[in-house]
């Protein structure tokens, strides 16, 4: 059985989702996935009785849960928090997941460039790098890049938070 979690927020939050089993004693199982079907984790989490998952999300993802076996499913619950409320998490294991290794996996097999219609295309669907004259782009991508390889680089000092943010989203170890 699946549940879907309609997040619509460009803004970085933790999603919580929460099932209960029908049945306490009922061995289950559950899978977290981004749609389309990019799952979070290798395998599916074993569990009775209840499961809490927490992960982060953004943009226009939607977070789908999928618990098993159908005759166990009980009530499913989610909550939506900012990263700042991540305290207020009760303590659970930590488990590592593989979403990031899985996303876009086929733009990580390719040098080819991209180039999309954000305005008309906003989920970035229709490449059209190689199919409409880019040579205006390309020399204003060259310049901004030489402007930015001959500058200075700034101290960058990044705040805890952001580094736990960071870590949160799999960017960081």
């Amino acid at each position: 059985m699946t549940f879907a979690v309609p997040y619509t927020d460009y803004v970085p939050r933790l999603v919580s989702v929460e099932h209960v089993a029908a049945n306490a004693d009922c061995a289950m199982t559950a899978m977290a996935s981004i749609r389309p079907d990019i799952r979070y984790f290798a395998d599916p989490i074993a569990f009775r009785g209840s499961i809490r998952i927490t992960l982060p999300a953004a943009r226009l993802d939607q977070i789908r849960v999928t618990v098993a076996p159908a005759r166990c499913a009980g009530k499913t619950t989610y909550r939506i928090r900012r990263f700042e409320d991540a305290a207020e998490l009760p303590a659970t294991a930590r488990r590592d997941t593989n979403v990031f290794g899985n996303l876009m996996a086929s733009r990580k097999l390719t040098a080819r460039d991209e180039l999309f219609d954000i305005s008309r295309d906003a989920s970035m669907l229709d490449n059209l790098a190689g199919r409409v004259d880019t040579s205006a782009y390309d020399k204003e991508a060259r310049a901004l890049f030489t402007k930015a390889v001959a500058s200075p680089l700034p101290d960058q000092k990044v705040s805890p938070e952001e580094l736990q943010r960071l870590r949160s989203l799999g960017y960081l170890q």
